[in-house]
C-alpha cells in the first residue's frame, strides 16, 4: 500500500515540475500536458487511496455509531 501512494506522489511532483518550468525550460507542448495528466492522475489516485483505507472507514464508522448513541 506504501508503495503506491509513493509512486502517485512522484506522479505529483514530476508533473509540478513540467508545469512549473514548462514555460522557460521546455517548450514542448506535449510535455506540459503530460505533465498536467500526471498531475492529474496522481492527485486522483492519491485521494481514492485516501478515502477508500481501511482505516479510515474504521474511524469513521465509530463515529458515526458514537454519534446515534
Amino acid at each position: 500500500m506504501k508503495t503506491k501512494q509513493r509512486i502517485y506522489f512522484i506522479c505529483i511532483m514530476i508533473g509540478v515540475l513540467l508545469l512549473a518550468f514548462g514555460n522557460t525550460v521546455i517548450q514542448n507542448v506535449y510535455l506540459q500536458s503530460s505533465g498536467f495528466i500526471l498531475l492529474m492522475l496522481g492527485i486522483y489516485k492519491t485521494s481514492r487511496i485516501r478515502t477508500t483505507s481501511p482505516e479510515i472507514q474504521e474511524r469513521e464508522l465509530t463515529e458515526k455509531h458514537h454519534e446515534q448513541s
